[in-house]
């Protein structure tokens, strides 16, 4: 006499009552249920796109690139920094090698100043790998 294993008997019993289940459904239903699964969202119109003025201002044009290599390896970002307010005023540059104008990045760098002093030309650097050939 052959004995099935309990884990055998057990798969063919769920499956045999799920397909029984999904015999007792009419289409109309199963149509129901689809159709109320999905919610209907609408979503407000999205606002006008800012415009900016064609020179920077503040502390974005505070910073000015240097130089900075666009190749596949280790890379360092040359900055020039110059305080425009009044304070002593903290920095934190972030720095993307990016692909064909895109926003795909290739890689990225952190430059900190803290406590810059108005109007003191600060150089600074931050080195980064880049994972391939960047375009800016």
């Amino acid at each position: 006499m052959t004995t099935f294993p309990r884990t055998a008997i057990t798969l063919a019993a769920c499956a045999a009552l799920s397909l029984g289940m999904a015999g007792c459904s009419s289409d109309e239903e199963k149509a129901a249920d689809s159709a109320s699964a999905v919610p209907q969202v609408s979503a407000p119109p999205l606002p006008k796109e800012p415009t900016f003025a064609k020179t920077s201002a503040g502390a974005v044009g505070d910073v000015k690139l240097v130089s900075c290599g666009l190749e596949k390896g280790e890379q360092t970002a040359k900055l020039g920094l110059t305080n425009s307010a009044k304070a002593k005023r903290d920095y934190s540059i972030m720095v993307i090698w990016l692909k064909n104008d895109s926003g795909t990045p290739r890689g990225s760098a952190l430059a900190k100043q803290l406590d810059a002093v108005p109007g003191k030309k600060i150089e600074l650097s931050a080195k980064a790998k880049v994972v391939e050939k960047s375009d800016r």
